[in-house]
């Protein structure tokens, strides 16, 4: 579903990539994949971002985010936290 949301986005379908970003992240939860559910996340955050919503995307990615509560040397969290200081 992330991929399909990237591919809307070059299409320049920005509506349909954040629905599908959406999708992705709820799929990635429904299945306890926290990691899947932040990238997915990090991508919503970002079109959200590229659209001029930085509120929606810090929305969008902080509930994910908050469970990696611990140091984290993943670089899809540095990458999380990196984008919540930016939108902040």
């Amino acid at each position: 579903m992330r991929i399909r949301g990237r591919i809307e986005q070059l299409r320049g379908r920005p509506d349909i990539a954040l629905a599908t970003f959406h999708e992705a992240v709820r799929i990635a939860e429904a299945q306890g994949s926290r990691s899947l559910a932040l990238r997915a996340a990090i991508d919503l955050a970002s079109a959200f971002s590229d659209g001029g919503q930085k509120r929606e995307a810090l929305a969008a990615l902080r509930p994910v985010l908050a469970p990696f509560r611990e140091p984290s040397c993943a670089k899809d969290v540095q990458a999380a936290r990196g984008l919540v200081r930016e939108f902040a």
